[in-house]
């Protein structure tokens, strides 16, 4: 990851302990991708996904692990 910082001199203790938090931080993100992912199953397999009608015109909101958001169609 990018972190432009505050500014402020870090030692290396204190570098080493940021790192290991984002560690941290990184690979519980991906143990609940994987979670989320064995939970779903055959639903994630392209073939039993469905698009939306041709002329769908309410709101769709997408999820990509990180934030939703709403699209307007």
């Amino acid at each position: 990851m990018h972190c432009a910082g505050l500014g402020k001199e870090a030692d290396i203790e204190n570098a080493a302990e940021i790192a290991l938090a984002l560690k941290r931080f990184e690979l519980k993100k991906l143990q609940s991708y994987i979670r989320i992912m064995e939970q779903m199953g055959e639903k994630l397999n392209i073939a039993h996904m469905k698009s939306l009608p041709e002329k769908y015109s309410g709101d769709v909101f997408v999820f990509d692990g990180e934030s939703i958001s709403m699209c307007k169609s």
